[in-house]
């Protein structure tokens, strides 16, 4: 797995930061946290609950992580502030494939 740089979090989860992230290095599960992806398919991103991640086959090994927040409402909305300064970054509207070339710098090793 990727993190993104500038990982981002909404305000809940704000000063829990380096617990959400030490707990998904040990794969311990969360209650109500739900995490955004770089999709792979033909959409921007993905949101996915970390109870997803703790299935044994599941692919971990290449997602790229941008953010955390508690509650799929509130993912949502911050899937839409990374979607704005994704936008105002690249000045367009669909970046994903900026996102794929510039994913060397855009993110380091999880």
């Amino acid at each position: 797995m990727y993190i993104y740089k500038d990982f981002m979090t909404d305000e809940a989860l704000a000063s829990q930061k380096r617990s959400v992230l030490r707990k998904l290095w040990m794969n311990i599960g969360q209650i109500d946290v739900y995490l955004i992806f770089l999709s792979t398919g033909p959409d921007q991103f993905d949101i996915i609950h970390t109870g997803v991640l703790k299935q044994k086959h599941y692919p971990k090994k290449d997602l790229y992580l941008l953010g955390a927040a508690k509650g799929w409402e509130s993912a949502a909305l911050l899937s839409g502030q990374l979607y704005e300064s994704f936008r105002q970054k690249y000045d367009k509207t669909f970046f994903s494939g900026d996102i794929w070339r510039d994913r060397q710098t855009l993110f380091r090793r999880f």
